[in-house]
């Protein structure tokens, strides 16, 4: 089942864990609900010991959309925020490792059994690390964004926006020792994402990997296309 969330008149963003999800939920919120976004920041989301997703979960649950068929009745354009696939890992290591004290060298292995174990049933494996290209149809997706390029998109697009968790604590990214074994490792979990990226990649007619352009050529069509948020 393919998740969404609707963030404006016209888009839909597919839901994926560790790719600017709890910001699109957020949006989400404030699109239904007809409120700005830092109502929520500032108000609601400060609880202590609890996290902005955390606290997000109740309200953004009942404006989840399934999008398995929705391009069959609606002319909804659906939007992917996809991201490097190792900086997603080393985002979902924080999440689930950081606090329970294990190591990232324990992490690589434990994921690496996970998904080898599950990967003819890839649904069940854990949303925060599991492959992205699971979380889509692809030939459904209508525009696909890189994280880091997702901002300037919503801001070219009216599109309400607040960067959620932005005051985490990143300290712990200088503490992991990333080996040549580890990126190996990963190229090889997560080689169905890379090769997703590709196909964007020739899609956007790109020959980089900075993904600097591909807001702009789809802030060109939605443009030509009329869509507006």
């Amino acid at each position: 089942m393919k998740i969404g969330y609707r963030i404006s008149d016209n888009f839909i963003v597919v839901s994926c864990s560790k790719n600017a999800s709890t910001t699109v939920m957020l949006q989400s919120l404030c699109y239904n609900e007809k409120k700005q976004i830092n109502e929520y920041n500032d108000l609601e989301f400060k609880h202590v010991n609890q996290s902005i997703y955390g606290a997000l979960w109740p309200y953004t649950n009942k404006y989840k959309i399934i999008c398995d068929n929705i391009k069959k009745y609606t002319n909804f354009k659906l939007i992917f925020i996809f991201r490097d696939p190792i900086k997603r890992f080393l985002s979902a290591y924080k999440t689930w490792f950081v606090g329970a004290g294990k190591t990232f060298d324990e992490f690589v292995k434990f994921v690496k059994e996970d998904i080898e174990t599950y990967k003819d049933n890839i649904n069940i494996i854990n949303q925060h690390y599991r492959p992205q290209y699971s979380f889509i149809n692809f030939d459904d997706i209508d525009i696909f964004i890189e994280q880091n390029d997702y901002e300037m998109f919503c801001n070219e697009q009216g599109i309400q926006y607040l960067k959620a968790n932005q005051n985490k604590d990143l300290s712990y990214q200088s503490k992991i020792e990333l080996t040549d074994e580890h990126i190996s490792i990963l190229k090889d979990l997560y080689k169905e994402d890379y090769e997703m990226i590709e196909k964007i990649n020739k899609i956007a007619n790109k020959n980089d990997t900075s993904f600097n352009n591909i807001v702009v050529n789809m802030i060109e069509y939605c443009l030509k296309e009329g869509l507006t948020s």
